[in-house]
């Protein structure tokens, strides 16, 4: 669940020059980047690497600069080609504290994650995009992307290979709903990997609280329902109240669409075979089979919204 033991996507990290002769400890999490505690010049440091797409480093400073003070994450103090260097933030993984803790321990967490969903939602854009150097959304030629990248989703090569008989169903579920894929929305800031694995958290009398938000190399200018869908991926695997809990916070600022339930489960779909689509399924079985398992749940809950409906 939340990820926990995928495959990382590529083991040949090379660490920046400046830290490879320093002792560093590799933290939990992260199946793109590789984050490591490092203790330079007396003090607590996280060194974060992106191989994959070394830009990335700088566009998350950006986004700090952007959030600092609105949201709680961790400060840059550096930035290089494929690196940065950031505050360390004590704390756990809420993933891990919503598996391993007393339920009514980690509700608050919870309930503030959903209260951040309407925070960023108050960062509006002009149109959706991935964004460029300067934190401004790249207007796609297509007027219907989602749609196109749904396409391009349900064509790739490993999609196919990693879903078998399972992506002629899936094709016709994504199809029989195009409707919910081109409707239009407002664009707003969108972190993108919102779950609890890129929640960190602290204890306070008794009860976790969010102390950062990280890993923010996914953010754009997209439909708030992205991050709601996110947090909620696993939600049929934990109690009601961490679903409850989560809406409740997100409907202190904001009201929840009538087909909320089908644009998640959609966004969903695409955001895992997108996942899918990177890499041959035979390099990961264990995210692999996580996916096959997390879409047809999802395809099963669609075909029940929709008979509940008739």
């Amino acid at each position: 669940m939340f990820k926990q033991n995928w495959e990382r996507w590529n083991e040949n990290i090379k660490l920046p020059s400046d830290y490879d002769s320093l002792e560093v400890v590799r933290c939990q999490g992260g199946c793109m980047n590789y984050n490591y505690r490092v203790v330079a010049k007396g003090r607590t440091l996280l060194l974060r690497v992106n191989n994959r797409k070394p830009s990335l480093a700088k566009l998350e400073y950006l986004i700090e600069r952007k959030l600092r003070g609105v949201l709680p994450i961790p400060e840059l103090y550096e930035v290089g080609e494929g690196y940065s260097v950031q505050q360390f933030v004590e704390g756990v993984l809420l993933s891990q504290v919503v598996q391993d803790e007393p339920e009514r321990s980690w509700l608050p967490a919870i309930r503030q994650a959903g209260q951040a969903v309407g925070v960023l939602q108050g960062i509006k854009f002009e149109f959706m995009g991935f964004f460029d150097e300067n934190l401004q959304p790249q207007k796609a030629n297509s007027p219907h992307p989602l749609w196109d990248f749904a396409q391009e989703m349900l064509e790739n090569a490993n999609v196919r290979k990693a879903l078998g008989d399972l992506h002629v169903h899936l094709y016709g579920v994504v199809h029989d709903y195009k409707e919910l894929i081109t409707e239009p929305f407002e664009a707003t800031f969108v972190h993108g990997d919102f779950d609890p694995s890129n929640i960190i958290v602290q204890k306070c009398r008794g009860k976790w609280r969010i102390a950062a938000i990280i890993d923010w190399e996914f953010a754009s200018a997209g439909y708030w329902l992205w991050d709601v869908g996110n947090m909620l991926r696993y939600a049929h695997k934990l109690p009601k109240s961490y679903e409850g809990e989560f809406l409740g916070g997100v409907l202190e600022s904001l009201e929840l669409p009538s087909n909320w339930r089908q644009q998640c489960i959609i966004h969903n779909i695409l955001a895992l075979l997108d996942i899918l689509s990177r890499d041959d399924p035979v390099l990961r079985p264990v995210a692999t089979k996580d996916i096959y398992g997390l879409l047809s749940h999802f395809m099963a809950a669609m075909a029940l919204l929709t008979k509940s409906q008739q």
